[in-house]
């Protein structure tokens, strides 16, 4: 190998001489040869590079390396080999001859005839050395018998293969079992095997041997000696005679006491001792091991006798013991409900003393260990202790382990709570929780409880540290402590609720929507109307509509009474058991600012107080006055000590009331009452009327006035707003108020009464305090009395009374121009709910001489000369712009309200009299497009009808002079408003002009006649010169639509000069930007878009239109 690599070298350097010398020769003649090798199959070359000069340097022959097989050859096809020069790199390539087939040579295939070795490519069939078997001599595998044939099996030496032949069977030969010997008394013999048992082989006679003696003759008994036949083991017996008497001893037996040992006598005498003597003891040997707590033995034996005697070894002390856990104790566990218990088999130690198992609080004494295992939370040392045995000491060990407290994650930040709200648990806190689940179903409760600081009513802020966990299984994560929690703490009287709604039972009452916040009610009940100052009985509760005796807290009921009216209550009025809650013009609170107001809450901030029960009701206009050290409050924030002034209105209020500040109709901050003032209860007698009853409010301290309860005095009674009073209240004779007001029209022809002394506001008369009263008021008339309770004495005389008009009368009155007269309606009774006109309602230009007011001085809308009751009491303000003599005035009920629909397809109008009113209110559905109209027809012609009777109004009353009344063949049409872009509603008012003995029938119609409905199909349409004509179109998806119109005989699209797109309106019938002249943008696919078009030009136009969407 050197001497190849040797001369590969050597080749390779002559080369490079070889190459140097051409170079040099080329530069002596001044050639300038390439760096690069040229080359051909044979040879490779430098060539010179100087362009007048083709001469090259001398070639040399290739010097290839060994090759490279580049494709391995197969048994189907030849190889690659390639071969490089290792001077200029040149390659070729050479054969490498097919792979020979291949066989299994460790492997033999044979045939009952031949062997071979098998292919292992994919020739299969290709078989190597084959040859015939080769046979050995055989060797018999069954052997053959008198009556079955036997078996030889012979062997190929080379390839191991196999086959047998047969063996004939035996001729018979007697066979004997030469291993065992029959016998008789005489003779011996070999048995025979065969079936021929009679045979027998070696037959002869015993041979006895000299005999043993098997049974000792004694001086009384013979003996026996046995003799054995030396060839077969046969055996007979010979007897010996009886022995002479001498004292036999049997010396091969020793026996013995505790200190001698002796041959025994064997004959009669058995008192006789052969070699008598002391024992000989040996060194003695442990037959019993000593044991702990037990002694062991030593045994000594004779060396003579072989007799033993045994001493007691000592016992062995006890070894020292070790004790140790192996698991088994969950050193760390989140409280479960579940004990921690050491397994006893995790607990290991030496011998098998007790096992007592302890626990006990670290930091406890040793004298509280217990054999019970611990579940509740809390850090704990368990104690292992093994008792002492005989073989070990007892001994101990210790472990601490830990019940962590399960973490406890408040369900929300901001609660509610009564003052006297208790939990399941019976406390007041926050939460209440079962945690059964948590705890392997054993009920237990976790109570999230409140520190006493925090109890009282208001808006607490606390930490979530700050809060009491009654289970001292069950902490908050301490993480979590610092989290701040709201707590809204309210309460109320023994009953407290508020007015929703309220409606009218003919025959029964009416019925108070209530939403109860505390307490009970009962069928039979008295109770008060705070606002209203009156009280009344529950004759009825209905719940849910079903009647029940009693409504608890939450409870959302209907209260059915005969002592109020309908229009006495107001929505959001307190409803309250009897003198348990007072009113106030202004209380302390707690607020805390919305984080959804934008703004910081200054101080005299102006929002309407709502409480929070009835929400969205009995809105209070206020003021929000600070303390003297807070200027603003920043949306989050808390406030105690905020005065809330209800601007003079008395406002029931209690220490907990729930409140929220509303402004723009939204709530910018939430309150509760935290203190009112004192008040002084004050009881009344009534001197005049004689044995009547006075009621006056509680007094508060500072106030100015005090309040004359006129729904609970009957010192008043009926009071109406027509009557003039004069009362006078006294404490010890001497006057603390006095009230005097005139009845209506006394202040030059204005409504309002001329009052003095105080002011009646709905069923109250707030009197004003007279100044000094010694012990009542200050020298300002401020209440200054801190009794708890004190005796006012009442009387009260009315002294005006006004005329009546009752419906259905006529009264003849004279009256002076630009005089004012006032009548009551119905002696101000209850007008049933309906509509009513005046007669002679009108003076000659056309004004109205009525103008109507409820019983609590509101003016009531007018629709001409009609106004709608709502079941309340009503008067009348009458005036003329002109003297009028004896001239009848009175009021009559129209014949009802119908109602009906711009698409009612019937509707009955009622037989009536010449005068009588009938209104119809219709609903107008939102129109389907800028050109539906809504229509009335008469189906018939009726006389009792025209245009002079028939009145259209929109829901305000207001005249709508478009109603386009007309007379038809069958009857009338007019129309009602159109183009609402969502539903309202109109009133038809019809006076009936003659009597209508039967009934007339209107049809009521939402139409667009005329109006063409486009879409994307092309439809002819013809045009008038200078015609505009109306389409409406129904847009599938939201989008951009293009508006085409096209000739009639091509698609030629005509231009906007031609016909335009004048208008187009969506569906709320607003106005759409046309772009580039045709196309608008729908944005709604509800209703449809109105399109008005218009014919340009002076001539007729016959053209196709469709809409199509473009994006």
């Amino acid at each position: 190998m050197k001497r190849k690599t040797f001369i590969a070298i050597l080749a390779i350097a002559m080369v490079l001489v070889l190459s140097l010398a051409i170079l040099t020769a080329c530069n002596n003649k001044k050639h300038d040869f390439s760096s690069k090798w040229e080359y051909d199959e044979t040879s490779h070359w430098h060539e010179c590079m100087t362009k007048k000069h083709s001469d090259v340097a001398e070639k040399a022959d290739h010097t290839f390396d060994a090759g490279v097989v580049t494709t391995q050859p197969t048994e189907a096809a030849e190889g690659v080999k390639t071969l490089t020069c290792t001077v200029c790199g040149y390659q070729k390539t050479e054969p490498v001859p097919q792979l020979e087939h291949a066989f299994d040579m460790g492997k033999w295939k044979f045939d009952e005839q031949t062997h071979w070795h098998p292919a292992t490519c994919a020739h299969t069939d290709l078989k190597k050395d084959e040859a015939e078997h080769t046979w050995n001599e055989g060797v018999v595998t069954t052997q053959p018998t008198e009556t079955t044939e036997g078996v030889k099996t012979y062997t190929c030496t080379v390839c191991g293969n196999t086959k047998t032949a047969k063996i004939g069977t035996l001729d018979h030969k007697h066979t004997f079992d030469t291993e065992r010997w029959e016998h008789d008394a005489e003779n011996h013999w070999h048995p025979a095997t065969c079936a021929h048992t009679s045979e027998k082989k070696d037959l002869g006679a015993h041979v006895w041997n000299e005999g043993v003696v098997t049974t000792q003759p004694t001086e009384t008994t013979e003996g026996v000696k046995t003799y054995t036949c030396t060839t077969c083991g046969n055996t007979k017996t010979a007897t010996i005679g009886t022995l002479d008497h001498e004292h036999t001893f049997d010396t091969e037996r020793w026996d013995h006491d505790a200190e001698n040992h002796w041959h025994p006598a064997t004959c009669a005498h058995t008192d006789e001792k052969k070699n008598l003597a002391a024992h000989n003891w040996n060194a003695g040997v442990i037959t019993k091991p000593a044991d702990y707590g037990v002694e062991g033995e030593k045994t000594f034996t004779c060396t003579v006798c072989k007799a033993t005697r045994v001493e007691s070894v000592p016992a062995t002390p006890p070894k020292y013991n070790t004790l140790t856990f192996d698991g088994g104790l969950e050193l760390s566990k989140t409280y479960d409900g579940m004990p921690v218990v050491l397994n006893p088999e995790n607990v290991h130690f030496n011998g098998n003393g007790a096992l007592t198992i302890e626990y006990k609080l670290e930091d406890e004494s040793d004298s509280t260990y217990t054999t019970t295992a611990p579940t509740d939370a809390g850090e704990y040392i368990v104690r292992a202790t093994v008792a002492g045995t005989a073989e070990w000491y007892g001994t101990s060990n210790t472990k601490l382990f830990t019940i962590m407290h399960r973490t406890l994650t408040l369900s929300e930040s901001v609660y509610s709570k009564k003052i006297d709200q208790t939990l399941e648990s019976g406390k007041f806190g926050l939460e209440c929780k079962n945690v059964a689940e948590e705890t392997n179903n054993v009920v237990t409760w976790v109570t999230i409880g409140v520190p006493e600081q925090y109890r009282a009513a208001g808006i607490h802020n606390m930490r979530v540290g700050e809060l009491i966990v009654d289970n001292p299984n069950y902490m908050f994560n301490i993480a979590d402590e610092t989290n701040k929690v709201r707590l809204t703490v309210w309460d109320a009287p023994e009953f407290y609720a508020g007015v929703e709604d309220m409606f009218s039972i003919t025959g029964r009452g009416t019925v108070l929507s209530v939403q109860i916040a505390n307490g009970t009610v009962n069928v039979g009940d008295e109770l008060h109307i705070n606002e209203l100052g009156k009280v009344f009985t529950v004759t009825a509760i209905e719940k849910s509509g079903q009647a029940v005796e009693t409504a608890n807290a939450g409870d959302k009921v209907g209260l059915l009474t005969k002592d109020v009216t309908k229009g006495e209550v107001l929505r959001g009025y307190t409803i309250t058991k009897l003198d348990t809650v007072a009113s106030y013009d202004k209380v302390t609170a707690t607020i805390r600012v919305s984080e959804d107001k934008k703004t910081p809450m200054l101080d005299n901030y102006n929002p309407s107080v709502r409480f929070v029960f009835i929400e969205g009701i009995g809105d209070i206009p206020s003021t929000i006055k600070f303390p003297t050290s807070s200027g603003m409050l920043m949306p989050g924030e808390t406030l105690a000590g905020v005065t809330v002034d209800f601007k003079g209105a008395k406002v029931p209020a209690f220490v907990g009331r729930r409140f929220l500040l509303i402004e723009g109709g939204k709530t910018v901050a939430e309150g509760v009452v935290t203190d009112v003032a004192p008040k002084t209860r004050v009881n009344c007698t009534a001197s005049e009327p004689a044995g009547k009853t006075a009621v006056i409010e509680p007094i508060q301290g500072g106030e100015k006035t005090f309040a004359l309860n006129l729904n609970r005095s009957t010192v008043i009674e009926n009071l109406v707003d027509s009557e003039a009073i004069d009362v006078v209240v006294k404490y010890n004779d001497v006057i603390v108020g006095s009230y005097k007001r005139t009845g209506l029209g006394v202040g030059e022809g204005d409504l309002a009464h001329v009052e003095n002394g105080g002011t009646l506001q709905g069923s109250y008369i707030n009197i004003d305090l007279a100044k000094g009263v010694s012990g009542l008021t200050d020298a300002d008339g401020n209440w200054i009395c801190d009794q708890a309770n004190v005796t006012f004495d009442v009387s009260a005389t009315l002294t005006q009374q006004v005329d009546n008009l009752a419906a259905g009368s006529v009264t003849t009155i004279s009256i002076g121009a630009n005089d004012v007269k006032y009548f009551t309606l119905n002696e101000l009774e209850p007008l049933t709910s309906g509509w009513y006109s005046f007669v002679n309602a009108f003076n000659n230009n056309g004004s109205s001489r009525y103008e109507v007011y409820t019983d609590a001085g509101v003016k009531v809308d007018m629709m001409s000369d009609m106004f709608k009751s709502t079941g309340g009491g009503y008067y009348v303000r009458y005036t003329v712009n002109a003297n009028i003599l004896n001239a009848q005035i009175g009021f009559i009920a129209a014949k009802g309200e119908l109602e009906a629909t711009n698409i009612t397809k019937s509707l009955i109008i009622p037989s009536g009299n010449q005068g009588d009113r009938v209104v119809i209110k219709v609903t107008l559905n939102k129109a389907l497009s800028y050109f539906h109209k809504n229509t009335v027809t008469f189906k018939q012609n009726v006389s009792a009808f025209n245009g002079s009777v028939v009145n259209v109004y929109d829901s305000n009353y207001q005249y709508y002079n478009a109603m386009g009344y007309q007379s038809l063949t069958a009857g009338h049409r007019f129309y009602l408003p159109t183009k609402n872009s969502e539903q309202t509603y109109v009133y038809i008012m019809m006076k009936y002009a003659a009597d209508l003995a039967g009934t007339a029938e209107l049809k009521f119609e939402h139409g667009a006649a005329g109006v063409q409905l486009l879409n994307k199909d092309l439809q002819t349409v013809p045009f008038k010169a200078n015609e505009s004509r109306n389409f409406m179109f129904k847009a599938s998806e939201i989008g951009q639509y293009k508006i085409e119109i096209v000739a009639t005989d091509s698609n030629v699209l005509i231009p906007p000069t031609t016909i335009s797109v004048d208008k187009v309106y969506d569906t709320n019938f607003a106005t759409v930007t046309i772009n580039d002249n045709t196309k608008f943008n729908a944005n709604a696919t509800e209703g449809y878009y109105s399109i008005t078009l218009k014919n340009m030009t002076n001539s007729e136009q016959r053209v196709r239109i469709h809409v199509v969407k473009v994006s």
